[in-house]
């Protein structure tokens, strides 16, 4: 497509309804979802049927005054660890394992507990760790020869 060009039709939204996000999702992973309230679920992707563009969508959490409005969705695709931020800067690190895998048409399960008037805000997926760890300022990396020729 030209610089000019407007796209494609991606999702047919109803009114009031939003995107919040968008992720690539590859085979054997889950899908986590967090709401406003603290809570939140993973789904494995078998949950969910491939949609073609200007489609109306799934349901993927049922959303209520108990759980409140989607704040994010990741894609995880083993044990990893994320960070949930809360609107008074509360922020805590939770690893994907200990959070339960149910169904798409669900509201989830606790994941924080809030203060009274704080809510979520965002959540992230933390960078995967490097095995192999260098140690500053050697540019030959691990296992490298350190003799003089």
């Amino acid at each position: 497509m030209g610089r000019t060009a407007y796209g494609v039709w991606g999702i047919d939204l109803e009114e009031g309804d939003a995107v919040v996000s968008l992720e690539v999702v590859r085979p054997g992973g889950t899908v986590l979802t967090v709401t406003r309230n603290g809570f939140g679920k993973r789904t494995g992707l078998d949950e969910y049927r491939l949609q073609s563009r200007g489609g109306k969508g799934l349901i993927n959490i049922k959303t209520s005054d108990r759980n409140g409005p989607v704040v994010g969705v990741n894609f995880l695709r083993a044990d990893e660890q994320v960070m949930l931020i809360t609107e008074k800067g509360m922020i805590i690190r939770l690893n994907t394992a200990d959070i339960s895998t149910i169904g798409r048409n669900t509201q989830g399960v606790r994941l924080i507990q809030l203060e009274e008037g704080d809510h979520l805000v965002s959540v992230a997926r933390l960078a995967e760790k490097e095995d192999d760890e260098e140690s500053p300022g050697d540019p030959a990396g691990p296992g490298a020869s350190k003799e003089e020729p």
